[in-house]
């Protein structure tokens, strides 16, 4: 299940510099339900740091994304 986690977490990245960010935000709410799963089955004391930096970088690449279609337009 931690491999999971962490595989989920490197998708979330590579989605993200890919500017795939539907996939990314779905990717997002995927890790972070697998997270809940572990926290609750197991005693297992899961970092959220990477998740949560992941995170923002997603929403920082949205938000220049959406800036640059903008003025585009």
């Amino acid at each position: 299940m931690v491999f999971i986690f962490l595989y989920t977490c490197r998708l979330l990245h590579l989605r993200t510099a890919n500017c795939k960010f539907g996939a990314a935000k779905d990717t997002f709410r995927e890790t972070m339900e697998i997270a809940s799963k572990m926290t609750s089955k197991t005693e297992l004391d899961i970092s959220m740091a990477v998740l949560y930096g992941e995170k923002c970088g997603l929403l920082f690449a949205l938000s220049d994304y959406e800036e640059v279609i903008v003025q585009i337009t």
